[in-house]
């Protein structure tokens, strides 16, 4: 199996953090995830503290040539809903696809 990068090697620097981040949990400070199975509801207005890539995910946007760290790109969700999304979307993790 191949080890993958640190968060710094796979594209969540400085930048990342300070600029992607920042604005998308100021911008959305309640998760914006409206999947109701997830047991939260219709909206599940949790606190977000993880800044998620959407609608489309980071490889997609790099593809495009687009600029991953801005925040037009991000939707702000709590870790559960933000798990829950992500073992849907991507069952073998960042590696796989």
């Amino acid at each position: 199996m191949a080890r993958r990068g640190s968060a710094r090697a796979q594209g969540y620097g400085r930048r990342h953090e300070h600029h992607f981040r920042r604005l998308v949990l100021l911008r959305d400070p309640l998760c914006v995830c409206g999947d109701q199975a997830h047991g939260h509801g219709p909206r599940c207005l949790l606190p977000s503290t993880v800044a998620d890539h959407h609608p489309r995910d980071k490889r997609e946007l790099r593809r495009l040539g687009l600029d991953d760290d801005d925040p037009r790109y991000g939707r702000g969700l709590c870790a559960r809903c933000h798990s829950k999304h992500t073992a849907a979307t991507q069952p073998g993790g960042w590696n796989v696809r």
